[in-house]
């Protein structure tokens, strides 16, 4: 739910400056896969961003992927991170305004 709440509130954050939402990037932070909970977090991120995606039809042009996070053996907290892109006003794809 977290990761479905940030790709949200990037979405509704182009919406509300009067924005098309256009595509979008993430990088995923997590601790260590070997753990299952840890796995499942991560299984789950990447599912709310696809679904999230295709329901919109918003493309993921580019993403980072991140493991192993942590200090001894205690891990970072699940850490996704969306940067998304639209079009605003008048502007067109491949015309200077």
């Amino acid at each position: 739910m977290g990761t479905l709440n940030t790709v949200a509130e990037a979405y509704r954050n182009i919406l509300a400056a009067g924005g098309r939402p256009h595509s979008l990037v993430d990088s995923l932070n997590f601790g260590d896969p070997e753990d299952p909970a840890i796995m499942g977090q991560f299984v789950e991120s990447v599912r709310a961003i696809g679904d999230f995606c295709r329901r919109t039809g918003l493309p993921v042009v580019s993403g980072n992927v991140s493991l192993y996070n942590g200090s001894g053996h205690e891990g970072i907290i699940p850490t996704p991170t969306i940067m998304m892109v639209g079009i605003i006003g008048g502007c067109q794809e491949g015309v200077d305004t």
